[in-house]
């Protein structure tokens, strides 16, 4: 009985240290290049190809997203539901949750204000 709850703590840790230091660390790296690949894209469709990317990993692990629009006037708005002008948006934050995991992209101004909304296209 001792020898299987030394047994069962032992491969709980194993699998604890292996999520922690291996799969964790590769999920929060692995957004953070492709947001560093959304800011840096330079042409329309890999733009568009990026946000593709970020919302597929994110949705693989079930998780949301949301998008805020930053206007020149400092207020900040749900791209999912604002409906004015695109030319007043300066730049967008973007929130991803998966699991017990966030990550925060800022600092996107699009090529083309239309790939906003393939955030929130369905597949």
């Amino acid at each position: 009985m001792k020898t299987s709850m030394v047994s069962a703590a032992l491969l709980a840790l194993i699998g604890f240290c292996l999520w922690f230091f291996v799969l964790k660390p590769k999920t929060e790296i692995t957004m953070e290049k492709q947001w560093k690949t959304l800011l840096t894209s330079t042409t329309v469709e890999s733009e568009k190809n990026a946000i593709a990317a970020l919302t597929e990993k994110v949705s693989a692990k079930g998780g949301y997203w949301e998008v805020i629009g930053n206007t020149y006037d400092g207020n900040a708005t749900n791209m999912s539901t604002y409906e004015g002008d695109l030319s007043k948006i300066k730049n967008i934050t973007a929130n991803f949750y998966w699991d017990s995991a966030t990550f925060q992209g800022t600092g996107w101004t699009p090529l083309d204000p239309q790939n906003i909304y393939i955030f929130f296209r369905e597949k």
